[in-house]
C-alpha cells in the first residue's frame, strides 16, 4: 500500500473507484480481493473484535474520509443481495455478506450522525441495514464454526438498537431468541421466550404476520406442543393467511403436528400436496427433509425414497451445513445403497453443531445404531 494513497484523507478517490470496480464481478463480491481492500483501508479488526469493542463504548473510528471508504467498500457487499441471480447461492447466506451486515451495523449510529453533514454518507443510512442485520442474527447459528459469545453479542448489538436508539420494541428481539433456542435444540430457551414474544407489543420492524404464525407453530412442534400447533394452523390451513413463502415452508410442521395427533390421514395427505409446492426447489431443503422425516414417520418409506432422489442434486450443491444436516439426518434412516455415506456425514455435521450447542439434540436424531 502506497503511502501518499492517504494524503487525502484515505485513497485518493480515483484510485480507490478503481480498487472498488475491481473488487466485485457484475455486482457480485470477489472474496479475496474486497478482503485485500479491507486491509489496505485499514480495515484489519476482526468482526468479533469490533462488536465487542462497539459494546463496552471503546471503538473508535478512522478519519471521515477512510471511513467513508471502509463504509462504501462493506455497503456494496450488502448491496450485491439485490444482484444475486436465482440459481446461485443466496448471497446473505455467505460469510462476507453477514460480516459486511454486521461491521456497518456497528457503526450505524456514526453513519447516522455523519450523513447529517455529509452526503456521501446519505445512500448508506437509508438502506435497511438493520433488517439485514436482523436476518444475520437468525441465521448466524447455522453455522457450527460460529461460537456462542458471537451468537450473543450479535443479539445485544440488535437489542442496542431496538430498545435504545430507535425504539422498535422487543418482539423482534423475542423472535430472534426462540428461532435461535430451536435451531440449537434449546428447550429452555424456547420455553422461556415464545410466550413473551407473541404476547410483546408489534412494531414495523416485525416479520410478516404469516412469517411469524409459520415460526410459531415451527417452536410448538419443537416444543412437542402439537396441538397448539395445530391451533395456530388453522389460519395458514384456510387460506386466510400466507406470503411468499407461507403455506410452503409451514406444511411440512403442520404435517409433523398431525402425525403426533394420530391424524395419520391428514398427515399423509398434506405430505402428498404440500411436498410437490417444494419439489426440486434448493431454497426448502429444511421443509423437504421435514417431509422425508413425515414419510419416514408414516411408514411411507417408497415415498421418504422418492424425496431423496429427487433431492440428491440439491443436497450435494446446498452450501448451507445447518440444511445439508437436517437432510443427511433424515436420509440416513433409509435402507439405500448410500447409507453408510450418509451416515458418516450426518454423524459429522451433528456432532459439530451440538459441540458448540452444548448438548446432543441432533446426534440423538441419528439412527440408534449410530447415535
Amino acid at each position: 500500500m502506497n503511502l501518499f494513497d492517504f494524503l487525502n484523507d484515505g485513497m485518493s478517490e480515483d484510485k480507490f473507484k478503481q480498487r472498488l470496480d475491481e473488487a466485485f464481478d457484475n455486482h457480485l463480491p470477489i472474496a479475496d480481493k474486497v478482503n485485500q481492500l479491507r486491509k489496505d483501508l485499514n480495515d484489519t479488526k476482526t468482526i468479533l473484535e469490533i462488536v465487542a469493542q462497539c459494546l463496552d463504548k471503546t471503538l473508535g473510528i478512522d478519519t471521515v474520509g477512510l471511513f467513508y471508504q471502509q463504509c462504501k467498500l462493506h455497503f456494496e457487499v450488502v448491496q450485491s443481495y439485490h444482484y444475486v441471480a436465482e440459481k446461485t447461492t443466496p448471497i446473505k447466506n455467505t460469510q462476507l455478506w453477514q460480516d459486511s451486515v454486521a461491521w456497518l451495523t456497528v457503526y450505524y449510529e456514526d453513519i447516522f450522525g455523519y450523513a447529517k453533514v455529509d452526503e456521501r454518507f446519505i445512500e448508506i443510512k437509508e438502506a435497511p441495514i438493520l433488517w439485514y442485520f436482523k436476518w444475520v442474527v437468525s441465521d448466524i447459528v447455522e453455522s457450527s464454526h460460529i461460537i456462542k459469545k458471537q451468537v450473543d453479542d450479535y443479539l445485544k448489538l440488535l437489542g442496542y438498537y431496538y430498545t435504545h436508539i430507535f425504539d422498535l420494541g422487543e418482539r423482534s428481539l423475542y423472535k430472534l431468541v426462540v428461532m435461535q433456542g430451536i435451531k440449537m435444540g434449546n428447550h429452555q430457551l424456547v420455553e422461556t421466550y415464545l410466550n413473551k414474544w407473541i404476547d410483546a407489543e408489534a412494531s414495523h420492524f416485525d416479520d410478516c404476520w404469516a412469517c411469524q404464525v409459520d415460526d410459531i407453530i415451527r417452536a410448538y412442534v419443537f416444543l412437542g406442543d402439537y396441538d397448539k400447533a395445530l391451533e395456530w394452523s388453522e389460519q395458514i390451513l384456510n387460506g386466510s393467511v400466507k406470503c411468499g413463502e407461507v403455506p410452503e415452508v409451514t406444511n411440512s410442521l403442520i404435517a409433523q403436528a398431525y402425525f403426533h395427533t394420530k391424524q395419520r390421514q391428514k398427515a399423509k395427505e398434506l405430505l402428498e400436496s404440500g411436498y410437490k409446492l417444494v419439489k426440486s426447489q434448493g431454497q426448502f431443503m429444511r421443509p423437504i427433509a421435514e417431509f422425508m422425516r413425515v414419510a419416514i414417520l408414516l411408514g411411507e418409506t417408497d415415498i421418504a425414497k422418492i424425496i431423496y432422489d429427487d433431492s440428491k442434486a440439491l443436497f450435494e450443491e446446498c452450501e448451507s451445513p445447518f440444511e445439508k444436516m437436517l437432510f443427511v439426518i433424515e436420509a440416513s434412516k433409509l435402507d439405500i445403497a448410500e447409507k453408510s455415506k450418509l451416515l458418516t456425514e450426518a454423524r459429522k455435521l451433528a456432532k459439530a453443531f451440538d459441540e458448540r450447542n452444548e448438548n446432543d439434540y441432533y446426534t440423538s436424531q441419528l439412527p440408534m445404531l449410530y447415535s
